[in-house]
């Protein structure tokens, strides 16, 4: 007959091999959904990446046409006499 102490043996045992079959299975579960939610961002970041450059090009055309415009302004005001306007 088994005594508490083979008992707890017994359970350590059957605890150590079951954590180490859980572990080798919770690996390839991460490795699993790493590689799957990998899938699924990669659309996303070239689309972002895409919006960056937009956003960049966009704004460096209004800064450009921004400077277009003030320097004009400023030659309208010139031949016309007007005071200058304050800075913003």
């Amino acid at each position: 007959m088994l005594n508490k102490s083979d008992l707890k043996a017994i359970e350590n045992v059957l605890d150590s091999k079951l954590d180490q079959k859980l572990e080798a299975k919770l690996s390839k579960l991460e490795t699993s959904l790493d590689q799957k939610f990998e899938q699924k961002l990669k659309p996303i970041k070239t689309n972002l990446r895409k919006i960056r450059k937009d956003l960049k090009t966009t704004i460096n055309f209004f800064d450009k046409d921004y400077i277009h415009l003030g320097k004009r302004v400023k030659r309208i005001g010139q031949n016309l006499d007007l005071p200058s306007l304050p800075a913003i």
